[in-house]
């Protein structure tokens, strides 16, 4: 697979765990964006697939949502 393949595999898979890792916790768009200190617009493009979080917020999100690096990225 060519590096941009494994990128666009790699945010597809990003956006549909934080859905799901978001719908398990109960936690809206508005909720995660204060608690990251970003805009909900951020939040939104992040579920839609159409950017990806810097390290920082991953390392953030890791801790709002409890999860594993390994639980939000993997397919």
């Amino acid at each position: 697979m060519s590096k941009k393949g494994e990128f666009v595999e790699y945010l597809s898979n990003f956006s549909k765990n934080l859905k799901i890792l978001m719908n398990e916790r109960n936690l809206k768009q508005v909720q995660v964006a204060e608690a990251l200190g970003c805009n909900k617009g951020t939040v939104s493009k992040w579920l839609n697939g159409k950017i990806e979080p810097g390290l920082v917020y991953i390392a953030k999100l890791l801790k709002i949502l409890d999860c594993t690096f390994e639980e939000l990225i993997s397919d």
